[in-house]
């Protein structure tokens, strides 16, 4: 900080430098002839007097005169000799009796006395102004200018030296792994926005990491689970397997055949609902407006044929959302073919624009299981188990979509007595839809 105060400083001190020593410089040459010049002159003055007035006539001397003080710039004139030497010092007495020429200084004026030979008048140039001999008040103002200015620049680069601090407080706390570290800057701050970029990049790398690290988690967690949704029918398998050896019963032998082809399609539906569920991770593609009218009237036909029993009805009216189409008939279907596994007796989709909401009878799912209901391979002691069938990723496969196609899907007690399972999807934007 230090650094910059200096090169701040040198470079407005440098400027204001410059600036006063050519005004200093334009004005010594608007008022007037320098002081060496005077010097000239009166080193050549008595010489060019004597040459002059000595020779000139009395009707002469008036215009000699004239011309004199328009060559050496000042006044020139002829006082008599005794008036002039009554004037003068002893030691200057002494000297212009021997005809020598007297300067006399005089309240900051000099006067050059030149006697003329054989003349009782004496020729008199002057007065001439001294040059005061005090620095000139520029380097007064210079000196105070830049003194001030000093002052001022500390007290404005005091609170950006504070500013300054902190960012690299906070830049070195980042660095080191203190992802928590933020300066908080006030917008209004001089450096209030570079604040606020630099919080917003921690904030983006600390939501970065904490999703990696969640990704990494939910990725052990479900290779976790799908290794134990493996294991139980090969476990399965291999015990049938072992079974069938030596067994000699027909009626035996199909019993085994019949659960191991059970096992083989539990597999198989492990195995599709893996590659949706990998496949559903990437953005949704091909999006169109899909109408959640005929596709809420065709999963509640399919639902129908799996539970033949049951009351299964849709109310209201959708709009169209938009959505890529086998997606959407995946997740709403899950979500209906969960309803008709759990429901007692009915189970109703209601349809309202770009909301559908898919309700039963059944167990409901209790408020601390509404998150993680969600989640992949989970299934609730009370009411989700083995026995209801499934693989456990229906309901989270849904999730996943609804995620990719920028909706929301939630669970709440439905007026049924069950569970309602609500999705809100996207209106599609104004003009026709873009395949």
């Amino acid at each position: 900080m230090r650094g910059l105060f200096l090169r701040i400083y040198a470079a407005l001190a440098a400027v204001l430098v410059i600036g006063l020593l050519l005004a200093g410089t334009l004005r010594s040459q608007r008022h007037g002839p320098p002081f060496n010049r005077d010097i000239a002159t009166f080193s050549s003055f008595p010489s060019a007097a004597a040459s002059a007035l000595g020779r000139a006539a009395p009707s002469e001397q008036e215009a000699t005169l004239l011309q004199l003080s328009e060559r050496f710039r000042h006044p020139v004139r002829l006082l008599p000799r005794e008036a002039v030497q009554a004037t003068l010092s002893d030691s200057h007495r002494v000297a212009f009796s021997r005809g020598e020429p007297v300067t006399v200084t005089e309240l900051g004026d000099t006067t050059l006395h030149v006697p003329l030979a054989g003349q009782p008048f004496v020729a008199t140039l002057g007065p001439v102004a001294r040059p005061d001999g005090r620095p000139p008040i520029i380097i007064f103002l210079l000196v105070g200018t830049l003194v001030v200015l000093a002052v001022v620049l500390s007290v404005w680069l005091r609170p950006l030296q504070t500013e300054l601090e902190g960012l690299v407080r906070v830049a070195d706390a980042l660095g080191s792994g203190r992802l928590d570290a933020r300066s908080r800057l006030p917008s209004d701050a001089t450096l209030g926005p570079l604040s606020g970029a630099l919080d917003l990049m921690a904030d983006r790398v600390q939501a970065s990491i904490r999703e990696r690290e969640s990704l990494i988690a939910d990725r052990e967690k479900l290779l976790h689970a799908v290794s134990h949704e493996l294991r139980s029918p090969l476990q399965r398998m291999r015990f049938g397997l072992e079974l069938l050896d030596g067994e000699t019963d027909g009626d035996r032998v199909a019993e085994r055949l019949s659960e191991l082809q059970g096992d083989i399609d539990q597999l198989d539906a492990l195995v599709g609902e893996l590659l949706d569920w990998a496949r559903a991770a990437a953005p949704a593609r091909n999006v169109v407006a899909v109408d959640l009218n005929d596709l809420a009237w065709r999963l509640v036909g399919d639902a129908r044929r799996l539970r033949p029993g049951l009351r299964i009805t849709t109310r209201g009216t959708a709009d169209t959302i938009q959505g890529n189409p086998p997606q959407l008939e995946r997740a709403l279907g899950n979500l209906v073919s969960n309803a008709a596994r759990w429901a007692n007796t009915t189970v109703e989709v209601r349809l309202d624009a770009a909301t559908v909401e898919v309700h039963d009878d059944g167990p409901g799912v209790p408020e601390a299981d509404r998150t993680r209901i969600f989640e992949p391979f989970v299934r609730l002691d009370a009411a989700r188990t083995h026995d209801a069938g499934g693989v456990g990723l229906g309901l989270a496969l849904a999730a996943r979509i609804a995620e990719q196609h920028h909706a929301s899907l939630t669970v709440t007690d439905s007026p049924l007595g069950g569970a309602c399972f609500r999705w809100l999807g996207r209106p599609p934007p104004p003009g026709p839809a873009v395949e």
